[in-house]
């Protein structure tokens, strides 16, 4: 269960295909004094999601969700994972970024309107580019950030960034990890650039 912009070659050559299962939790926290805060998002948010890198149905792809559901989480099987990780990455990078272009945290990014308005337009850049480019966007509810108006987008990142669900789910992994985002930052817009985008809003962040 990892982020990934890159793909999943390193493991296949490593481990073998049959031993890579790309998968994502839908969940999020983080590890304070040794203990793990944590919530489990709702299905319609983001259920806990994986699937064959070649996209068939397998029987070990059913049992590992009936696990998972067995164990509490919203799971949902997705025939495209490449596309479904690379669509995360291109709506976490801007949300994380936001926060840093902020400054602070959710709660401060929340009413800062020049952070939220770069976020907004980065997150329709990097959606636009995973649609155009012909990874696609996976799951395809998430075509809103390319065809939602910016005012009303901005609004509603306001709505949710001011709540403790975004503490928890984005806020706390996002100022926790910062290595990590910069890493699958950098990951994301070399593989935009590889396709011929530039990703300027995003950069700007």
């Amino acid at each position: 269960m990892v982020n990934t912009a890159s793909g999943y070659a390193d493991w296949i050559n490593a481990l073998g295909l049959e031993r890579v299962i790309p998968a994502f939790p839908g969940a999020g926290g983080k590890i304070e004094n040794g203990i793990v805060y944590y919530s489990i998002t709702s299905n319609f948010v983001q259920p806990t999601t994986l699937g064959e890198i070649d996209g068939k149905a397998t029987n070990r792809i059913n049992e590992l969700k009936e696990i998972l559901s067995n164990s509490g989480f919203s799971t949902s099987i997705s025939k495209k994972m490449d596309s479904w990780q690379k669509s995360h990455v291109a709506m976490v990078c801007p949300l994380a970024f936001g926060i840093y272009f902020d400054g602070g945290n959710n709660y401060t990014f929340s009413k800062n309107k020049k952070a939220i308005t770069q976020t907004s337009k980065a997150l329709r850049e990097t959606f636009s580019f995973i649609k155009n480019s012909g990874i696609g966007v996976e799951p395809s509810k998430l075509n809103i950030f390319r065809f939602i108006p910016l005012p009303i987008l901005n609004w509603l990142l306001s709505l949710i960034f001011n709540t403790k669900w975004a503490e928890t789910l984005i806020s706390n992994h996002a100022l926790a990890a910062r290595i990590e985002m910069e890493m699958l930052c950098d990951d994301f817009i070399l593989l935009a650039e590889k396709k011929g985008y530039q990703l300027k809003e995003l950069k700007k962040l």
